[in-house]
């Protein structure tokens, strides 16, 4: 177990992260929010890169200053921009990452295949690194954070710059490897993490906001979230008075998911009792007018609504 206590980062007035505490095991941690709110701080305290105002991170029963080069053994981390040498291919880069993580040739060779494999990039692995794409460079980071099997594995943004099937590969992959390791995935892009993640982590005015279940989050938008058509003039004036999560022109109406905190009594209360698109949209409201079960991205831009 990883256990956070009352971890706070401060640099001179301004407060980075406050009084977090966390108790993280084997699984998935998909910590979510928007950029700026303290996710890249907190990891890299776990990771030690940085040390706590205050606080202390435990693994084990034992800080990790006291455990010291023994807690760094267990990690595995892709910061947000790693280093990489653009002369070197992806197989010489690694080879000197396992070099100085302390692999033996024979067991780093082939676990340099084995990654370079699961990772999609075993046909360019003779190619050197500033030949690459973004998302294969990505690709690279994801390998060189897995390359000493790690029991913790930590990431930073790890699918920024990857395609729609880079990461559903990248998704398959991590699934897999998270069945016996403790993995911290720190993002701001909701599909990513929605279907792997045993738990989300959410800090909210870098603060711990919450520690769920993508069910039990969901569940607190249950019976709120609604869909409709409506026709684009409607739709001006019912934005005004509701919390519109999406909208989607439809040839000449809009598709539009929102809140409804309180299950309205009428059609005129959904679209404003003064409005003049009450009467016009009668008759579409019987029949548009959706109860939507809840997904992550509609607790998502519900919480961070004021941001």
């Amino acid at each position: 177990m990883l256990r956070l206590e009352n971890i706070t980062k401060k640099y001179g007035d301004f407060t980075a992260v406050a009084d977090i505490h966390l108790e993280l095991e084997q699984g998935v941690y998909g910590l979510l929010s928007p950029n700026g709110a303290g996710k890249t701080t907190l990891l890299k305290m776990i990771a030690t890169l940085m040390t706590p105002t205050s606080g202390e991170i435990i693994y084990d029963g034992k800080t990790i200053q006291e455990l010291g080069e023994h807690y760094r053994e267990l990690l595995g981390y892709m910061p947000q921009h790693f280093g990489y040498y653009r002369d070197y291919t992806a197989v010489r880069y690694l080879s000197y990452l396992a070099a100085l993580k302390g692999m033996d040739r024979k067991t780093a060779a082939s676990r340099i295949e084995e990654l370079l494999d699961m990772v999609g990039l075993a046909d360019v692995k003779r190619k050197k690194l500033k030949t690459y794409s973004g998302g294969m460079l990505q690709r690279v980071g994801i390998a060189q954070a897995m390359l000493t099997n790690p029991k913790i594995l930590i990431l930073d943004e790890p699918t920024a710059g990857l395609d729609p099937r880079e990461r559903a590969r990248f998704r398959e992959l991590l699934a897999e490897f998270a069945k016996d390791r403790l993995v911290l995935y720190s993002t701001h892009i909701v599909s990513d993490i929605e279907n792997i993640a045993n738990r989300i982590i959410m800090l909210k005015e870098h603060q711990l906001y919450c520690n769920s279940t993508v069910e039990e989050l969901c569940q607190t938008l249950e019976g709120k979230i609604y869909s409709a058509y409506m026709e684009e003039a409607a739709y001006k004036e019912f934005a005004k008075e509701h919390f519109v999560l999406s909208v989607k022109p439809e040839r000449n109406r809009v598709a539009v998911r929102f809140v409804v905190e309180e299950q309205p009594e009428s059609i005129g209360e959904i679209v404003g009792k003064d409005s003049k698109a009450v009467g016009c949209m009668q008759e579409q409201y019987a029949r548009d007018w959706r109860l939507e079960y809840p997904n992550l991205e509609d607790v998502f831009l519900y919480i961070y609504r004021e941001e």
